[in-house]
């Protein structure tokens, strides 16, 4: 979703403890939970856009989800 809504997507592992150091934004996905911002890290305070990569695709995973009954 994140490449079809032109934000570009990358996947790799990264250890937690270089996380609070090296982001603007960070967010979790899930079935349950869709697309959830996160807001902390370890004590470290990760800053909340609302017109963020988060707020983009909970706002796209909303639209896909209207239109298409298993996206």
């Amino acid at each position: 979703l994140a490449k079809e809504t032109g934000l570009g997507c990358e996947e790799k592992r990264i250890p937690i403890s270089s996380l609070s150091k090296h982001l603007d934004e960070a967010f979790l996905t899930s079935s349950l939970r869709e697309i959830q911002p996160v807001s902390e890290i370890n004590g470290h305070k990760i800053r909340q856009s609302p017109d963020g990569f988060a707020a983009t695709l909970q706002a796209s995973f909303t639209e896909l989800v209207e239109k298409t009954m298993n996206p």
